[in-house]
């Protein structure tokens, strides 16, 4: 009885939140954003953009198959993603959720209770990850101007949920996904298995590049601003010697500059990795007092959402750290 009375009251939450969302789509004027399910579609969900990318090459030519995204692509890395009313109302007009999973999404813990109609794919399940060890420099200042993409005080859970950032681990992502599709929505099975084939095929032209460098990368120590890079560094032969949670110089004291300047120092490390997503300059800052090399990449988590545009980004990271080596780092 407990459980049928929570499911009622959950469907009158959703419905009177529907209604809000619509009379303020009607009284300013503008379309409604709810995202209605069309009869006869199977309707995919990502969760954020590496999942959108992936998915965008797996569907298709998939007939009466439509894909959505449910954080924005600007937003980044979910830990500190904020469930909005309308993303509760969207997600339950749709059949299937693609998730990277490990940690990532843990704001869908809560969520997705109750919402039987909703199957999760989980992109990383069964995966061998890295375990999270990444570290923070806690800041005196928390007012940032990343808006979703604020890693304060959030907790990384136990595995390093960043799989993608290793060629290996996303073939057998999108392997994984085309599986569940093709369960899901058996009349696109031929569709989703043809092009995993062909997307992974692409894939390995990149790894490919991967292994001219790697002659190079083996055995490089590196410090890393994102723990994301440790699956780079792992396929690359590198060895990850500090994993620091720190984007910006913005908010910490002369003190924990110099400490943090201290640690990096004795580290032993050929070489500093920031994030391209961030604007911060601290790893230019260790790079002019230490004198290592700061190279920024791109963590794959925001872009254009084109079907190419994982590959690019990543061929762009092998190829800026190919520079990177060359010119001594």
């Amino acid at each position: 009885m407990q459980k049928k009375g929570d499911e009622l009251v959950r469907k009158k939450i959703l419905t009177v939140a529907l209604s809000a969302i619509l009379a303020i789509g009607t009284l300013s004027g503008c379309q409604s954003a709810v995202q209605e399910k069309k009869e006869g579609t199977f309707t995919i969900l990502t969760s954020f953009y590496p999942m959108y990318i992936l998915a965008l090459n797996l569907v298709d030519g998939a007939e009466n198959v439509e894909l959505r995204n449910l954080a924005s692509p600007s937003t980044g890395c979910l830990h500190d993603y904020q469930m909005r009313p309308m993303d509760m109302v969207n997600m339950e007009q749709n059949d299937v959720m693609i998730i990277n999973g490990a940690g990532m999404e843990e704001f869908l813990e809560d969520a997705t209770k109750g919402l039987d109609s909703l199957t999760l794919i989980d992109a990383t399940e069964g995966l061998n990850l890295l375990p999270s060890k990444e570290h923070s420099h806690d800041h005196e200042d928390h007012d940032h101007d990343h808006e979703d993409h604020d890693h304060e005080d959030h907790d990384h859970g136990e595995w390093n949920a960043h799989a993608w950032l290793s060629l290996d681990l996303y073939e057998e992502q999108i392997e994984a996904v085309a599986n569940q599709l093709s369960q899901y929505d058996p009349e696109n099975k031929e569709i989703y298995q043809k092009n995993a084939e062909e997307y992974k095929n692409k894939v390995e032209h990149l790894k490919e590049l991967e292994e001219e460098i790697k002659e190079e990368t083996e055995g490089k120590k590196i410090v890393i601003f994102h723990e994301a890079f440790a699956y780079m560094a792992q396929d690359l032969g590198m060895e990850v010697v500090e994993s620091l949670e720190v984007e910006t110089d913005a908010g910490l004291s002369a003190g924990q500059i110099k400490e943090l300047i201290d640690e990096v120092d004795h580290s032993g490390a050929d070489l500093l990795i920031s994030e391209k997503q961030y604007s911060g300059k601290i790893g230019q800052t260790l790079e002019k007092e230490i004198g290592i090399h700061d190279i920024t990449l791109d963590s794959c988590v925001t872009g254009k959402m084109e079907k190419n545009s994982y590959l690019n980004s990543m061929e762009e990271n092998l190829r800026v750290l190919k520079e990177a080596l060359s010119n001594g780092a």
